[in-house]
This record gives C-alpha cells, structure tokens and sequence, in this order.
C-alpha cells in the first residue's frame, strides 16, 4: 500500500501561485497542472489573497482612523510589492492592485462617515509625499502606499543569474 503523504508548501509558492490564478492568463486547471497542486487548493489561495486586505476594512475597524488603518495596510502592501516586482506582468497587477485598495478605502471611509459628502471624504485624498502629481488617501505624514510605483525589474535576485538565453550586448558569438 502507497501512502500518499502531504505536502506542506511555503507562503511565497502560495502567493506565487494565488497570484498567477488573480491574473487570470490561465485556466486554474493550467496552473495546477504546472505547479502539481490540486485545482482546489489554488482556489484556497487565490481567495485568502482577496480576503486579506478586506479584512482589514471591516465595520470593526471603523472606530480606527484613517491614519491607522493606513499603517496596518501598508506594510502588507510593501512586502507584496516589494517580492512581486520581479514578476512578469507585475507593473499591470501592481496598478490594479492599487485600484483595489483605493476601492476598498473609500468604501470604508463611506461606512465610517455615513452623513459625510463625498466633497468631505474627498478630503483624505491629497496628493501624495512621494509622488505629488498622484492623489492617494492620506492623513498627515502617513499615505497609502502606491505598489503601482515600484521600479519593475528582471534577474536582479541575488540567487538569479542572467539565464542562458539572455544575450549580453555587443557582438554574438561566431
């Protein structure tokens, strides 16, 4: 008798993996075929990915400012970014990523402040710190951090090399 024993992955390969099912480029039974995982665990995944950052804009969190909800997000939005830059696509994901935050935080402030207009809760976008010429959601010193930003980049992991097929400028090989 075989027994099959379990296989215990990673957070980065579950996030490599959820991430790829968000894009949407291919069918999940695609990815779970390339990865050998069951197509119902990457649905897992791929739904704890969208869980998390809407759990932090939770009608419990209303009594928190802006501000703190602000520092409890951003972090999270930096470790993404930050490990996902190096992926194909990501300057496109990251951009929609931003999207989804900016949507999630004004849903928020509109369930925080119910009587407020849109002119007062319009308030809280100002152009950023860091990139002026972009309105992000911001009280004080603390913005939102933009994922959409970052300066996307191939093979610049340390344990990356220039794979073999990349050439190297000037003349080829004879």
């Amino acid at each position: 008798m075989v027994r099959n024993t379990r296989r215990s992955h990673d957070a980065a390969f579950k996030a490599r993996v959820a991430l790829e099912a968000l894009k949407g480029e291919k069918t999940i039974a695609q990815i779970a075929s390339e990865y050998g995982v069951h197509a119902n665990q990457i649905r897992q995944w791929r739904q704890k990915l969208l869980e998390d950052l809407p759990q932090l804009t939770l009608r419990r969190h209303l009594p928190l400012s802006l501000r703190a909800v602000l520092r409890k997000i951003n972090p999270i939005l930096r470790g993404w970014g930050h490990f996902y830059r190096f992926c194909t696509g990501a300057k496109r994901i990251l951009c929609s990523l931003d999207w989804y935050v900016e949507d999630r935080l004004w849903r928020w402030m509109r369930k925080k402040y119910p009587k407020a207009s849109v002119q007062d809760i319009l308030r809280y976008r100002r152009p950023g710190i860091q990139w002026p010429n972009r309105r992000v959601w911001r009280e004080g010193t603390v913005e939102q951090f933009l994922m959409g930003h970052l300066q996307v980049q191939r093979f610049k992991r340390g344990w990356m090399g220039v794979p073999d097929y990349a050439m190297v400028f000037g003349e080829p090989d004879a």
